[in-house]
This record gives C-alpha cells, structure tokens and sequence, in this order.
C-alpha cells in the first residue's frame, strides 16, 4: 500500500500542475492555442522515443520453465488477488469510488461553465485543488503506518469530512 501511495503521489503532482496550469493556458490561449502546444509536445515527445533504446527481457533463468504468455500470467494474477478477501475489497472499493468520483468530476466542468463568475481557468484551478487533495491522501498513506484496528475510522471520518 505505500508503494501503491508513494506512486500515485507522482502522478497526482502532475495532475495537480497539469490541470491548474491548463485552466490559465486556456483563458490566455484559447482552445486553438491548447491544441497547438498538444500537437507540438506530441510531435516533440515521438521525435526523442527514436532515441530510446529497448533491451531484450532476460530469459526466465528457471531450468525447464517457460516464459508466461500475457493470459497465463492474467490467470495467475487474479487467482493470487482471489485468495485474499481484503485485497478483493480494496479493489472493489476503488472501482466504486473511481465509478462515482469520475462522473462527479465530469460533471464539474458543465458546472463551472453555466456558472457566472466562475469558467474554465476557475475549473482548472478546482481539478488542480482536487488533486492537490488526493497528492496529500496519498502522502499521509505513504508515510503514515494507521493501525489495522483505525482504518475504518479514518476512512469514515474522511468520507465525513468530504461530504461536509
């Protein structure tokens, strides 16, 4: 789990600044400009891969023992993830809560847009607090050991908290 955290605060560091710095991109570039900068960071990112190097996989060192295809080794990741009931429910609560938590944040745009006052640099600013929310989540989870006996607690408390 705090490998999991540590990883996901990476990601959300980036989506943090991608998405506060998207909101002032668009108000001073317009939808035009934002798709010129993508296109070119596209044509710009495909140009330096020519650069990578790909080294071949080690071969599997077991004597007798092949190398698993993708189904196989499918099939083998999710009978070890049945075996364990608290992992199968991590994973079912983060689809539940990736289900709603998506079509709320779709949402938020239409919101922001029919609002007055508020438009699209306000929107860009709100997903980047949104994820400057899940950054700080994830750091307490990478850094923090809570007791088994808590989880629930916090959890609770937490949902309370962003319901409010």
């Amino acid at each position: 789990m705090r490998a999991n955290s540590a990883l996901n605060v990476a990601q959300n560091l980036t989506q943090t600044a991608g998405n506060s710095l998207g909101g002032f991109l668009y108000r001073f570039s317009g939808a035009g400009g934002m798709f010129l900068m993508n296109g070119i960071s596209y044509l710009f990112s495909g140009f330096l891969s020519l650069f990578l190097k790909v080294r071949n996989p080690p071969e599997n060192k077991k004597a007798g023992s092949e190398p698993l295809s993708f189904w196989k080794d499918l099939k083998s990741g999710i009978g070890y993830t049945a075996k364990f009931t608290g992992l199968k429910d991590l994973i079912l609560m983060a689809f539940i809560l990736n289900f709603f938590a998506s079509g709320s944040f779709l949402l938020l745009q239409p919101l922001f847009l029919s609002t007055p006052g508020f438009g699209i640099q306000r929107y860009g600013i709100a997903a980047g607090a949104i994820s400057a929310g899940n950054l700080m989540g994830m750091l307490f989870t990478s850094v923090f050991r809570i007791p088994s006996g808590k989880q629930m607690t916090l959890f609770l408390a937490a949902a309370a908290a962003t319901r409010s």
